[in-house]
């Protein structure tokens, strides 16, 4: 693997590592300052974040809901050229006590300086619906 690919395989962890503990500057700061985007292009119906403040938001919206931050096991991380791919599982209960989990794909595409540009988060959204049907109480 190349000095580059691992440097990006890195990057790719050490964000993972910062979300799941909660340390959302640490996070940022893996991001470019050029207008990086967050988006569940086919879940959830959430629009896209662009720039680094959306991008709090919502790492502490998602956090909210939790006892403590999602925590993510990272199963694959596969880097090619300016795009990395990690294969995740997460875990949480939320505040109300409710067990949640779920497993998805994150595609990152890195910018030049080998700073995060894009993120692209694909998962199953069943879980979350049944989550939400749980916590309002309705079938």
């Amino acid at each position: 693997m190349t000095g580059e690919a691992e440097t990006r395989r890195e990057t790719i962890r050490r964000l993972f590592a910062a979300i799941s503990a909660g340390d959302f500057d640490a996070a940022l700061a893996l991001y470019s300052d050029d207008e990086p985007t967050y988006s569940f292009p086919r879940a959830l119906g959430v629009d896209p974040c662009v720039g680094k403040p959306a991008i709090r938001r919502l790492y502490e919206q998602m956090s909210a809901r939790f006892t403590r931050p999602l925590a993510f096991v990272p199963r694959h991380i596969v880097v090619e050229g300016g795009l990395g791919v990690i294969e995740w599982e997460h875990s949480a209960t939320t505040r109300a006590g409710n067990h949640y989990t779920n497993d998805g794909v994150h595609v990152v595409e890195f910018a030049p300086d080998g700073r995060i540009r894009h993120v692209r988060a694909y998962l199953d959204s069943a879980p979350i619906l049944r989550l939400n049907q749980r916590e309002r109480g309705t079938p």
